[in-house]
Protein backbone atom coordinates (compact mmCIF):
# COMPACT_ATOMS: atom_id res chain seq x y z
CA UNK A 1 0.00 0.00 0.00
CA UNK A 2 1.41 3.72 -0.89
CA UNK A 3 2.31 5.59 2.07
CA UNK A 4 0.06 8.28 0.84
CA UNK A 5 -3.03 5.93 1.12
CA UNK A 6 -1.35 4.33 4.68
CA UNK A 7 -1.14 8.33 5.97
CA UNK A 8 -4.48 8.57 4.81
CA UNK A 9 -5.75 5.24 7.32
CA UNK A 10 -3.97 5.89 10.09
CA UNK A 11 -5.47 9.28 10.54
CA UNK A 12 -8.57 8.02 10.13
CA UNK A 13 -8.32 5.00 12.66
CA UNK A 14 -7.36 7.66 14.64
CA UNK A 15 -9.71 9.93 14.32
CA UNK A 16 -12.53 7.05 15.19
CA UNK A 17 -10.47 6.25 18.36
CA UNK A 18 -11.34 10.10 19.10
CA UNK A 19 -14.28 10.69 18.39
CA UNK A 20 -16.20 7.45 19.21
CA UNK A 21 -14.99 7.29 22.95
CA UNK A 22 -17.57 9.50 23.94
CA UNK A 23 -20.19 8.66 21.53
CA UNK A 24 -23.29 6.50 23.10
CA UNK A 25 -25.70 4.39 20.89
CA UNK A 26 -29.18 5.56 20.77
CA UNK A 27 -32.31 4.62 19.22
CA UNK A 28 -33.22 6.19 15.95
CA UNK A 29 -36.94 6.24 14.47
CA UNK A 30 -37.95 3.59 12.80
CA UNK A 31 -38.24 5.39 9.21
CA UNK A 32 -37.92 8.48 8.22
CA UNK A 33 -40.66 10.71 7.27
CA UNK A 34 -41.98 10.20 3.60
CA UNK A 35 -41.98 14.51 3.25
CA UNK A 36 -39.19 16.56 5.14
CA UNK A 37 -38.20 20.26 4.47
CA UNK A 38 -34.97 21.72 4.44
CA UNK A 39 -34.73 24.84 6.91
CA UNK A 40 -32.12 27.04 8.78
CA UNK A 41 -32.05 28.69 12.05
CA UNK A 42 -32.67 32.00 10.27
CA UNK A 43 -36.35 31.19 10.12
CA UNK A 44 -36.72 31.08 13.96
CA UNK A 45 -34.99 34.49 14.65
CA UNK A 46 -33.14 35.53 17.67
CA UNK A 47 -36.30 36.34 19.92
CA UNK A 48 -38.78 33.48 19.18
CA UNK A 49 -39.91 31.51 22.79
CA UNK A 50 -39.86 27.98 23.03
CA UNK A 51 -44.01 27.77 22.40
CA UNK A 52 -43.41 29.99 19.44
CA UNK A 53 -40.80 27.59 17.82
CA UNK A 54 -43.43 24.65 19.15
CA UNK A 55 -46.25 26.59 16.59
CA UNK A 56 -43.96 27.21 14.16
CA UNK A 57 -42.75 23.40 13.91
CA UNK A 58 -46.36 21.92 14.45
CA UNK A 59 -47.53 23.87 11.59
CA UNK A 60 -45.55 21.85 9.42
CA UNK A 61 -45.73 18.15 11.32
CA UNK A 62 -49.81 19.16 11.61
CA UNK A 63 -50.22 18.80 7.55
CA UNK A 64 -47.90 15.74 7.31
CA UNK A 65 -44.34 17.00 6.85
CA UNK A 66 -42.96 15.50 9.68
CA UNK A 67 -38.84 15.84 9.20
CA UNK A 68 -36.95 18.75 8.98
CA UNK A 69 -33.35 19.23 7.82
CA UNK A 70 -32.15 22.08 9.85
CA UNK A 71 -29.13 24.46 8.84
CA UNK A 72 -27.60 25.41 12.54
CA UNK A 73 -25.07 26.03 15.78
CA UNK A 74 -24.78 23.02 18.01
CA UNK A 75 -26.16 25.44 20.72
CA UNK A 76 -29.61 25.80 18.67
CA UNK A 77 -29.74 21.83 18.19
CA UNK A 78 -29.70 21.28 21.65
CA UNK A 79 -32.07 23.84 22.37
CA UNK A 80 -35.28 23.19 19.77
CA UNK A 81 -34.25 19.30 19.82
CA UNK A 82 -37.03 18.70 22.64
CA UNK A 83 -39.15 21.11 21.17
CA UNK A 84 -38.55 19.44 18.17
CA UNK A 85 -39.66 15.84 19.40
CA UNK A 86 -42.98 17.12 21.54
CA UNK A 87 -44.50 18.95 18.36
CA UNK A 88 -44.36 15.26 16.36
CA UNK A 89 -40.77 16.91 14.19
CA UNK A 90 -38.04 14.14 13.46
CA UNK A 91 -35.05 17.00 13.43
CA UNK A 92 -31.78 16.21 11.60
CA UNK A 93 -28.85 18.41 11.55
CA UNK A 94 -27.75 19.67 8.32
CA UNK A 95 -23.87 20.89 8.01
CA UNK A 96 -21.82 21.53 4.90
CA UNK A 97 -19.19 19.33 4.74
CA UNK A 98 -16.59 19.93 1.78
CA UNK A 99 -16.95 24.01 2.11
CA UNK A 100 -15.61 26.12 5.00
CA UNK A 101 -15.16 29.76 4.25
CA UNK A 102 -14.50 30.75 7.61
CA UNK A 103 -11.31 33.50 6.97
CA UNK A 104 -9.89 32.79 10.49
CA UNK A 105 -9.89 29.07 9.78
CA UNK A 106 -8.88 29.40 6.14
CA UNK A 107 -5.52 31.36 7.43
CA UNK A 108 -4.55 28.52 9.57
CA UNK A 109 -5.31 25.26 7.43
CA UNK A 110 -4.96 27.22 4.12
CA UNK A 111 -2.73 23.82 2.93
CA UNK A 112 -6.22 22.12 3.44
CA UNK A 113 -8.13 23.77 0.92
CA UNK A 114 -8.10 22.43 -2.70
CA UNK A 115 -6.65 23.97 -5.81
CA UNK A 116 -7.88 24.40 -9.49
CA UNK A 117 -5.87 23.10 -12.38
CA UNK A 118 -5.07 26.89 -12.75
CA UNK A 119 -3.19 26.56 -9.59
CA UNK A 120 -5.30 28.75 -7.59
CA UNK A 121 -6.11 27.85 -4.42
CA UNK A 122 -10.20 28.70 -3.85
CA UNK A 123 -8.48 29.79 -0.14
CA UNK A 124 -7.31 33.05 -2.47
CA UNK A 125 -9.66 33.05 -5.50
CA UNK A 126 -12.88 31.94 -4.48
CA UNK A 127 -15.24 30.36 -7.90
CA UNK A 128 -18.11 32.30 -8.47
CA UNK A 129 -19.14 33.04 -5.17
CA UNK A 130 -17.16 34.07 -1.88
CA UNK A 131 -18.13 31.09 0.43
CA UNK A 132 -16.76 28.75 -2.14
CA UNK A 133 -13.79 27.71 0.09
CA UNK A 134 -13.48 23.87 -0.96
CA UNK A 135 -11.58 21.60 1.55
CA UNK A 136 -9.19 18.70 -0.44
CA UNK A 137 -10.64 15.69 0.08
CA UNK A 138 -6.56 14.02 0.19
CA UNK A 139 -5.91 16.10 2.61
CA UNK A 140 -5.94 13.75 5.94
CA UNK A 141 -6.65 16.23 8.50
CA UNK A 142 -9.78 17.00 6.73
CA UNK A 143 -10.91 13.55 6.96
CA UNK A 144 -10.33 13.74 10.39
CA UNK A 145 -11.94 17.11 11.26
CA UNK A 146 -14.95 16.30 9.55
CA UNK A 147 -15.23 13.11 11.20
CA UNK A 148 -14.60 14.70 14.91
CA UNK A 149 -17.42 17.68 13.73
CA UNK A 150 -20.24 14.95 12.77
CA UNK A 151 -19.69 13.05 15.80
CA UNK A 152 -20.16 16.10 18.12
CA UNK A 153 -23.48 16.06 16.15
CA UNK A 154 -24.32 12.85 16.71
CA UNK A 155 -23.36 13.38 20.11
CA UNK A 156 -26.70 15.89 20.72
CA UNK A 157 -29.38 13.86 21.87
CA UNK A 158 -32.91 14.11 20.20
CA UNK A 159 -31.59 14.94 16.66
CA UNK A 160 -32.60 11.62 14.88
CA UNK A 161 -29.62 12.22 12.32
CA UNK A 162 -27.07 14.41 10.23
CA UNK A 163 -27.44 15.79 7.08
CA UNK A 164 -24.33 15.93 4.64
CA UNK A 165 -23.86 18.68 2.04
CA UNK A 166 -21.56 20.03 -0.37
CA UNK A 167 -20.36 17.00 0.00
CA UNK A 168 -18.47 17.19 -3.59
CA UNK A 169 -15.64 19.12 -5.54
CA UNK A 170 -16.87 22.41 -6.67
CA UNK A 171 -18.89 23.17 -9.47
CA UNK A 172 -17.21 22.16 -13.03
CA UNK A 173 -20.18 22.91 -14.82
CA UNK A 174 -23.49 25.13 -13.33
CA UNK A 175 -26.56 24.07 -14.40
CA UNK A 176 -27.66 25.23 -17.68
CA UNK A 177 -29.97 27.72 -15.98
CA UNK A 178 -27.85 29.52 -13.34
CA UNK A 179 -24.79 29.99 -16.20
CA UNK A 180 -26.16 33.18 -17.93
CA UNK A 181 -25.97 34.62 -14.29
CA UNK A 182 -22.32 34.17 -14.26
CA UNK A 183 -22.07 35.28 -17.85
CA UNK A 184 -20.96 31.57 -18.89
CA UNK A 185 -20.96 29.09 -21.52
CA UNK A 186 -19.75 26.33 -19.96
CA UNK A 187 -19.99 24.15 -22.96
CA UNK A 188 -16.12 22.56 -22.38
CA UNK A 189 -13.70 21.82 -19.25
CA UNK A 190 -12.66 25.13 -17.59
CA UNK A 191 -9.52 24.79 -15.74
CA UNK A 192 -10.30 27.29 -13.46
CA UNK A 193 -13.49 25.40 -11.90
CA UNK A 194 -11.57 22.03 -12.09
CA UNK A 195 -10.59 20.79 -9.08
CA UNK A 196 -8.47 19.71 -7.04
CA UNK A 197 -4.37 19.39 -8.78
CA UNK A 198 -3.15 20.41 -5.46
CA UNK A 199 0.42 18.61 -4.58
CA UNK A 200 -1.13 15.89 -2.66
CA UNK A 201 -3.92 15.07 -5.16
CA UNK A 202 -1.16 15.26 -8.32
CA UNK A 203 1.29 13.57 -5.87
CA UNK A 204 -1.31 10.53 -4.84
CA UNK A 205 -2.28 10.21 -8.14
CA UNK A 206 1.48 9.68 -9.78
CA UNK A 207 2.33 7.38 -6.68
CA UNK A 208 -0.97 5.00 -8.34
CA UNK A 209 -0.47 5.73 -12.00
CA UNK A 210 2.82 6.87 -12.54
CA UNK A 211 1.69 9.96 -14.44
CA UNK A 212 1.16 13.66 -13.27
CA UNK A 213 -2.44 14.63 -14.14
CA UNK A 214 -1.61 17.66 -15.25
CA UNK A 215 0.00 16.23 -17.89
CA UNK A 216 -2.56 14.01 -19.19
CA UNK A 217 -3.79 15.45 -22.73
CA UNK A 218 -7.48 15.98 -23.57
CA UNK A 219 -7.36 13.13 -26.12
CA UNK A 220 -6.03 10.81 -23.90
CA UNK A 221 -9.44 8.74 -22.65
CA UNK A 222 -8.18 6.33 -20.45
CA UNK A 223 -5.68 8.51 -18.76
CA UNK A 224 -9.08 11.18 -18.26
CA UNK A 225 -11.07 8.66 -16.87
CA UNK A 226 -8.63 7.38 -14.09
CA UNK A 227 -8.27 10.79 -12.93
CA UNK A 228 -11.86 11.44 -12.78
CA UNK A 229 -12.46 7.53 -10.95
CA UNK A 230 -9.26 8.54 -8.69
CA UNK A 231 -10.99 11.84 -7.56
CA UNK A 232 -14.55 10.41 -7.22
CA UNK A 233 -13.13 7.69 -4.73
CA UNK A 234 -11.81 10.34 -2.62
CA UNK A 235 -15.08 12.13 -1.85
CA UNK A 236 -16.99 8.70 -1.56
CA UNK A 237 -14.20 7.59 1.23
CA UNK A 238 -14.55 10.60 3.19
CA UNK A 239 -18.68 10.15 2.87
CA UNK A 240 -18.31 6.40 3.60
CA UNK A 241 -16.25 6.89 7.06
CA UNK A 242 -17.96 9.48 8.52
CA UNK A 243 -21.09 7.26 8.02
CA UNK A 244 -19.80 4.13 8.92
CA UNK A 245 -18.44 5.70 12.16
CA UNK A 246 -21.89 7.60 13.14
CA UNK A 247 -24.12 4.36 12.71
CA UNK A 248 -21.74 2.64 14.50
CA UNK A 249 -21.79 4.51 17.56
CA UNK A 250 -25.12 5.92 17.82
CA UNK A 251 -27.09 4.48 15.30
CA UNK A 252 -28.52 7.37 14.03
CA UNK A 253 -29.43 8.16 10.59
CA UNK A 254 -26.49 9.74 7.87
CA UNK A 255 -28.62 11.52 4.65
CA UNK A 256 -26.66 13.37 2.22
CA UNK A 257 -27.86 16.45 -0.55
CA UNK A 258 -26.86 15.46 -3.98
CA UNK A 259 -27.00 16.33 -7.70
CA UNK A 260 -29.93 15.19 -9.52
CA UNK A 261 -28.55 11.44 -10.83
CA UNK A 262 -25.57 10.15 -10.70
CA UNK A 263 -24.59 10.41 -14.00
CA UNK A 264 -24.94 14.33 -13.42
CA UNK A 265 -23.23 14.31 -10.62
CA UNK A 266 -20.27 12.78 -11.67
CA UNK A 267 -20.01 14.65 -14.88
CA UNK A 268 -21.30 18.24 -13.17
CA UNK A 269 -19.15 18.28 -9.69
CA UNK A 270 -17.33 14.76 -9.20
CA UNK A 271 -19.68 13.31 -6.83
CA UNK A 272 -20.27 9.52 -7.37
CA UNK A 273 -23.68 9.41 -4.53
CA UNK A 274 -24.48 5.96 -5.89
CA UNK A 275 -21.70 4.47 -4.14
CA UNK A 276 -22.54 6.76 -0.67
CA UNK A 277 -23.43 4.25 1.85
CA UNK A 278 -25.58 6.40 4.08
CA UNK A 279 -29.26 5.61 5.10
CA UNK A 280 -30.91 8.03 2.35
CA UNK A 281 -30.19 10.84 -0.31
CA UNK A 282 -32.08 13.84 -1.24
CA UNK A 283 -31.28 14.73 -5.15
CA UNK A 284 -32.16 18.31 -5.60
CA UNK A 285 -34.16 18.07 -8.80
CA UNK A 286 -35.24 21.93 -8.92
CA UNK A 287 -36.42 21.62 -12.62
CA UNK A 288 -36.01 25.44 -13.44
CA UNK A 289 -32.33 25.20 -12.85
CA UNK A 290 -31.67 22.80 -15.44
CA UNK A 291 -34.53 24.20 -18.14
CA UNK A 292 -37.01 21.25 -17.59
CA UNK A 293 -40.31 20.35 -16.80
CA UNK A 294 -41.69 18.96 -13.73
CA UNK A 295 -42.14 15.28 -15.06
CA UNK A 296 -38.30 15.89 -15.24
CA UNK A 297 -38.36 15.02 -11.11
CA UNK A 298 -39.98 11.74 -11.77
CA UNK A 299 -37.26 10.81 -14.48
CA UNK A 300 -34.60 11.51 -12.60
CA UNK A 301 -35.67 9.63 -9.59
CA UNK A 302 -36.15 6.44 -11.83
CA UNK A 303 -32.47 7.07 -12.72
CA UNK A 304 -31.02 7.09 -9.72
CA UNK A 305 -32.45 4.31 -8.51
CA UNK A 306 -31.80 1.97 -10.98
CA UNK A 307 -28.33 3.22 -10.89
CA UNK A 308 -27.39 3.28 -7.38
CA UNK A 309 -25.03 1.09 -6.44
CA UNK A 310 -25.28 1.12 -2.40
CA UNK A 311 -28.82 1.00 -2.67
CA UNK A 312 -30.34 3.55 0.09
CA UNK A 313 -34.00 5.13 0.29
CA UNK A 314 -34.01 8.48 -2.28
CA UNK A 315 -36.42 11.37 -1.14
CA UNK A 316 -36.46 13.55 -4.13
CA UNK A 317 -35.67 17.36 -3.39
CA UNK A 318 -38.05 19.78 -4.71
CA UNK A 319 -37.80 23.59 -5.19
CA UNK A 320 -41.22 25.08 -3.60
CA UNK A 321 -41.02 28.41 -6.45
CA UNK A 322 -40.34 26.08 -9.12
CA UNK A 323 -43.67 24.49 -8.17
CA UNK A 324 -45.54 27.30 -6.62
CA UNK A 325 -48.81 26.68 -8.72
CA UNK A 326 -50.50 24.01 -6.91
CA UNK A 327 -51.59 21.42 -10.20
CA UNK A 328 -47.69 21.99 -10.12
CA UNK A 329 -46.77 21.15 -6.84
CA UNK A 330 -49.49 18.28 -7.07
CA UNK A 331 -47.45 17.02 -10.19
CA UNK A 332 -43.89 17.21 -8.70
CA UNK A 333 -45.04 15.10 -5.47
CA UNK A 334 -46.49 12.32 -7.75
CA UNK A 335 -44.21 11.81 -9.85
CA UNK A 336 -41.45 11.56 -7.76
CA UNK A 337 -43.60 9.02 -5.61
CA UNK A 338 -44.80 7.05 -8.77
CA UNK A 339 -41.39 6.77 -10.28
CA UNK A 340 -40.15 4.50 -6.33
CA UNK A 341 -39.52 8.36 -4.45
CA UNK A 342 -39.76 6.95 -0.71
CA UNK A 343 -40.65 10.60 -0.09
CA UNK A 344 -39.74 13.86 -0.92
CA UNK A 345 -37.64 17.10 1.06
CA UNK A 346 -38.99 20.59 -0.12
CA UNK A 347 -36.36 23.30 -0.40
CA UNK A 348 -36.84 25.69 1.37
CA UNK A 349 -39.70 25.51 4.80
CA UNK A 350 -40.17 29.13 4.66
CA UNK A 351 -41.55 28.96 0.82
CA UNK A 352 -44.61 26.43 1.26
CA UNK A 353 -47.91 28.18 1.17
CA UNK A 354 -50.69 27.11 3.42
CA UNK A 355 -52.59 25.60 0.71
CA UNK A 356 -49.84 23.27 -0.06
CA UNK A 357 -49.09 22.45 2.89
CA UNK A 358 -53.11 21.05 2.50
CA UNK A 359 -51.98 19.20 -0.55
CA UNK A 360 -48.96 17.23 1.26
CA UNK A 361 -51.67 16.15 4.45
CA UNK A 362 -54.04 14.51 1.55
CA UNK A 363 -50.95 11.89 1.27
CA UNK A 364 -50.88 9.04 3.81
Amino acid sequence: MKTFVRSFVAILLLAIASSCTHVHAQVRPDTLPAFMVWDTQASFGTTMTDEEIGRYLKRFADHNVTGMFLRATNEFYQRIAPIARASGMQLHAWRPTMIHPDSAFMAAHKHWYAVNKDNESCADTPPYVGYYRWFCPSEPEVARYLVNEYAALARIDGLAGIHLDYIRYCDLYLPVGLQPQYNLVQDHEMPAYDYCYCSRCRDGFRAEYGRDPMDIPAADSMGRQQWLEWRLERIVRIVNTIARIIHAHTGKYVTAAVFPTPAMSVTMVRQDWSKFEVDAVCPMLYNNFYKEDVDWIGECVQEGIATMEYRKALHAGIMVHDVMEPHLFKRAIRTALDNGANGVVFFAAGALTDEQLRIVRTYR
